[in-house]
């Protein structure tokens, strides 16, 4: 299969919002935005994808591949044709802005069974792809720090245009029937049946998540663009896809890259924000000293660092920062900064392979951790805590999906959850659930309580 650019043409084009950019081609087939704003070292660069030149899936042990002239599908190890196929991707062949290009898209959550043996025991709530990967024949380009932004039309050695209508965006907003996967006293259940595996020695911290729907009626790029309003978070994104709408609000990076240079953001430590100026300080204060939330994010530092020790150069991997602080429209989170260099032999491929899930979504130590959440939680979480992203074989980027919402066959699916460790107390774990999802549920129209 041949990925490879033949040229390129680019005009530079008046810079606006690219939330404002991208909302007359929200209802097209595939299209996409990564966009934030948040610290200066954050969301540097923001991309709308149009106009599908070839879409990549893998399900089930099974790829197909989407053309304009119809659908390829054949066998394959995930991991394998992965690498093979984003080895033929030559973005960074080309001049600024191509080179800060390439294919988006995202690995969900249940790619895990792709690399260790772990028994699925969750049901699906809804159905998608485990991965899915798109050229585009149009990006737009947005230099947030310069304030330019640039239209590219791209010439692939391969030509064709996928055209087809989007069949599940409508005028308006309405959702009713919400529910939970669980009560607040299950809910609480699960953290105490967590406890008694870290008193028993299996784990030193579990991520436990659960699963709110309901039904949906609307166009969801409006309820995106009122989430993306309240809280423009760093690493958020819009994807138009053929099962699904994603709605992603994340706060956290994952990885990025630039020149074999690695680094990993991971979250652990969440606060509400204060009603005065002054709350607010004590409150930012309170978790950056907090005892538990820092041992949180210690132990979930210490599980990146050997994750990316795993691909990078001997010596390399750094912790730059171990207790950051960023504040957002309803809470505070305590964030470490993990760097290293990507070693010879390496690329962007193995280095995913290494971390992925990433451990802040999964506990530590991380394969028992996702035993226990298989046993824990009734839903296949899918995109939820899996990752999106784009890139190329000199850049790359990727969040963690998080503060989501999916929208897929006139439902919608919001998930949200948190670490539990040994000093958890498990009504103060489920409040946190309901914090972190409390953008959304607002953005929805629901005020209420489980």
């Amino acid at each position: 299969m041949n990925l490879k650019l033949s040229g390129f043409t680019c005009r530079e084009t008046a810079y606006r919002e690219p939330l404002d950019f991208f909302e007359k081609y929200s209802r097209l087939y595939y299209s996409s935005l990564l966009t934030g704003r948040g610290a200066p070292d954050n969301s540097d660069f923001s991309y709308i994808g149009l106009y599908p030149n070839i879409i990549i899936r893998y399900r089930d042990g099974v790829f197909e591949i989407e053309r304009e002239t119809g659908v390829e599908k054949f066998e394959g190890d995930f991991w394998n044709t992965f690498h093979d196929l984003y080895d033929t991707v030559n973005f960074s062949d080309f001049a600024y802005p191509v080179n800060l290009c390439g294919p988006v898209g995202y690995i969900s959550y249940e790619a895990l069974h792709t690399i260790e043996k772990i028994e699925s025991r969750t049901e699906k709530s809804y159905s998608m792809p485990v991965f899915e990967m798109v050229l585009y024949n149009r990006y737009i380009f947005f230099d947030n720090r310069q304030r330019r932004s640039y239209v590219i039309d791209l010439d692939f050695a391969e030509k064709g245009r996928i055209s087809k209508k989007s069949g599940h965006q409508t005028e308006g907003q309405e959702v009713t029937g919400l529910e939970a996967e669980c009560t607040r006293e299950g809910y609480i259940d699960k953290v105490k049946r967590i406890k008694e595996y870290i008193l028993e020695g299996d784990v030193y911290e579990v991520c436990l998540t659960q699963e709110f729907r309901a039904d949906f009626h609307g166009d969801p790029f409006r309820l995106f663009r009122n989430l993306y309003t309240k809280n423009p978070a760093p690493y958020s994104a819009y994807l138009n896809f053929r099962d699904f709408t994603a709605l992603c609000n994340s706060p956290e990076l994952f990885i990025r890259c630039r020149d074999r240079r690695v680094e990993t953001r991971p979250i652990k430590g969440t606060a509400p924000r204060g009603k005065t100026f002054s709350e607010d300080g004590l409150i930012r204060e309170k978790l950056r000293t907090s005892e538990k939330e820092g041992a949180e994010l210690a132990m979930i530092i210490d599980l990146l660092r050997n994750d990316i020790g795993k691909v990078c150069r001997t010596g390399t991997v750094k912790v730059l920062d171990s207790r950051r602080i960023e504040g957002y429209e309803n809470v505070y989170q305590l964030i470490g900064v993990v760097e290293g260099e990507l070693d010879e032999g390496m690329d962007y491929v193995d280095l995913l392979k290494a971390v992925f899930p990433g451990g802040s979504i999964t506990g530590c130590p991380k394969v028992r951790s996702m035993e226990i959440i298989e046993e824990l939680e009734s839903y296949k979480r899918n995109l939820y805590t899996g990752t999106i992203f784009i890139g190329n074989k000199k850049m790359f980027q990727s969040n963690i999906v998080i503060r989501t919402a999916v929208i897929s066959g006139g439902k919608i699916f919001i998930n949200s959850g948190g670490a539990v460790t040994i000093d958890s107390v498990p009504e103060d774990e489920y409040s946190e659930v309901l914090l972190k999802v409390s953008n959304i549920m607002k953005a929805i129209g629901y005020g209420g309580d489980f």
